[in-house]
């Protein structure tokens, strides 16, 4: 086993493993937390919190600017034992996670319900769609600390702290789901609020790893100054985009589904971002532990093993991806009735048909992830927005030709658009990486 002969790749799979299981926490939450609510509060309420999607996926991507370059360039700095970049990078990144903890209140009080006229512009939605957003929106900066303190304690050598904070966050929250829902009849609201305590108790939990003695995070005002603020938020504007782009996606693909389908095909939407959300949790595991061992393996200079750690990711990622699109294409009537949507048999047969031909962007979208990583960690940042572009946005575009055209079903858009994607992926990093 190489892992034998290189530490390096042991410490790899150590946060490989902690990533995974973290991500399997919040995917299965998100997944059972969609469940719960088609369970209780029915499709159209599901399809409610579904069009607040992209605004989830919004605030997402500031955490990942605020937070992932920095986390990042704290891995590098870990590698060439400079303990000063290391404070710096960590107290600007909570700087800015702060103001904007600050601005996103501001917004989600004032602001829901020009918010909610362009996620949900259909009546049977929207008055729920409010609800649930202005919580959503106003309490967003409590996932942003959580999600930040997670990168760099994880990246700090406390992977299995932030694993366990991250179970129990999803823990609570599904919890808190069943009681505020269908105990004290909170509706959607109680959706928002149990989503906002599991990520108070987590960030309770991650802030444990600042009790030990190995702890290189601290706070260090005077060391901002050792460090390139615009390069911080740089190394971390590929991932930026990827996440800003699939808030565009998200968004565009709502609101086209919602044009074309209805309501019920916002419900479906619902389903099929859940059966991506498997995937992801192996995408995200990959990508921290690539971010975090592989940034400091290369910060070390020991490039081999990193190309090592690239291979296996991909084919982690490619396994996990094909396993998925055999469950959906072989069992889609029993994942579409987890959701509550085999009641009515028109959305039923409409969602059987659209799961399966969602089911073969799956491999293709992992490995275009892996591409995107790869470039990330090298900072080769270019070709990983150009990359971060194809794999986000591919599907909007062809999404939008399909549904002009009228030839054929608006569900063909997402396999279609996910082939082409990893096409174009794989001739980017190709002919960047060839001239290197």
């Amino acid at each position: 086993m190489v892992t034998k002969s290189n530490p390096i790749l042991q410490k790899f799979y150590s946060f490989l493993v902690a990533a995974i299981l973290a991500n399997l926490a919040s995917t299965l939450s998100m997944i059972v937390d969609s469940i719960i609510a088609g369970q209780i509060l029915g499709p159209v309420r599901l399809a409610a919190i579904t069009s607040l999607q992209p605004v989830n996926q919004l605030v997402f991507a500031l955490t990942v600017l605020l937070n992932t370059g920095c986390a990042m360039l704290v891995a590098y700095a870990l590698g060439e034992k400079n303990d000063s970049k290391i404070r710096g990078h960590f107290t600007f990144s909570m700087l800015l996670n702060a103001v904007t903890t600050a601005v996103m209140l501001i917004v989600g009080l004032c602001f829901i319900g020009q918010i909610a006229h362009i996620t949900s512009n259909d009546p049977g939605i929207y008055d729920e769609s409010v609800k649930y957003g202005r919580i959503l929106i106003s309490t967003s900066g409590v996932m942003v600390t959580m999600f930040g303190l997670n990168a760099f304690v994880r990246t700090d050598n406390a992977p299995k702290l932030v694993t366990v904070a991250v179970i129990v966050s999803n823990v609570v929250n599904l919890t808190f789901d069943i009681i505020f829902m269908k105990y004290l009849n909170m509706g959607i609201e109680g959706a928002a609020w149990a989503s906002v305590l599991g990520y108070v108790v987590g960030i309770g939990i991650t802030l444990l790893h600042f009790r030990e003695q190995d702890c290189k995070l601290a706070f260090g005002w005077k060391d901002m100054q050792d460090i390139a603020k615009m390069m911080a938020l740089f190394v971390g504007l590929p991932l930026f985009v990827d996440t800003l782009s699939m808030f565009l996606r998200i968004l565009f693909v709502n609101n086209m589904l919602l044009e074309v389908e209805g309501v019920s095909g916002l419900a479906i939407q619902a389903v099929s971002l859940n059966m991506l959300l498997v995937v992801n949790l192996f995408l995200g595991g990959c990508g921290q532990a690539l971010q975090g061992v592989g940034g400091a393996s290369l910060g070390a200079g020991d490039g081999k093993s990193f190309k090592v750690m690239v291979s296996h990711s991909a084919i982690i990622i490619a396994a996990m991806s094909i396993i998925m699109f055999a469950v959906i294409e072989i069992w889609p009537e029993q994942i579409i009735a987890m959701f509550n949507l085999d009641a009515d048999n028109s959305i039923q047969s409409k969602a059987v048909y659209a799961l399966r031909l969602f089911a073969p962007c799956m491999p293709g979208f992992g490995l275009a992830y892996i591409f995107e990583a790869t470039c990330l960690v090298r900072k080769q940042t270019l070709p990983a927005i150009i990359i971060a572009f194809f794999h986000t946005m591919t599907v909007a575009v062809v999404m939008f030709i399909i549904v002009r055209l009228g030839t054929i079903s608006i569900w063909h858009s997402f396999w279609i658009g996910e082939t082409i994607a990893t096409i174009l992926s794989a001739l980017t990093y190709y002919i960047y990486n060839r001239k290197m």
